[in-house]
């Protein structure tokens, strides 16, 4: 499953970072190696030092994109990741990257902070007001797609 997840960050990431069409990289995310690519997911994944996924998705992240930066969120926050590359989650990271996708609608960001702010997650004290701004938030975002 991990490798699934990290199957998606990876391709997702590919469309915004200056990738060779060589790279193992590029190889996990073309379409044409379907039968290969957990596989090759599996082993750039064994390969890949976390400060070199995360350098990947900065420059998206940092130009504003909201899915970079919910990206961002998810790799800082999940800690079997972050173990499997010899890294701790990183929780104050994860937020940051999560408020900025949030303030700019990204649903699944805002769905994380409300978590968040109701049950004292990712080492925030529970905040009734926080969680009631976010769901305010996602009622808006909401009410513009319809």
């Amino acid at each position: 499953m991990k490798y699934i997840i990290f199957l998606f960050l990876m391709s997702s990431l590919v469309s915004c970072a200056q990738i060779s069409n060589r790279s193992p990289l590029f190889m996990v995310c073309d379409p044409q190696m379907n039968d290969q690519r957990e596989e090759l997911a599996e082993q750039l994944f064994k390969d890949m030092k976390v400060e070199d996924l995360l350098e990947l998705a900065n420059p998206c992240a940092e130009a504003g994109n909201s899915y970079y930066q919910f990206s961002l969120g998810t790799i800082y926050i999940n800690e079997s990741m972050m173990a499997a590359m010899n890294r701790k989650g990183d929780p104050k990271q994860a937020f940051k990257w999560f408020i900025k996708a949030a303030e700019q609608g990204h649903e699944d960001a805002i769905l994380i902070l409300m978590d968040a702010y109701e049950g004292g997650d990712m080492g925030l004290a529970k905040d009734e007001t926080q969680y009631i701004h976010w769901k305010k938030k996602l009622y808006d975002v909401q009410k513009k797609m319809n």
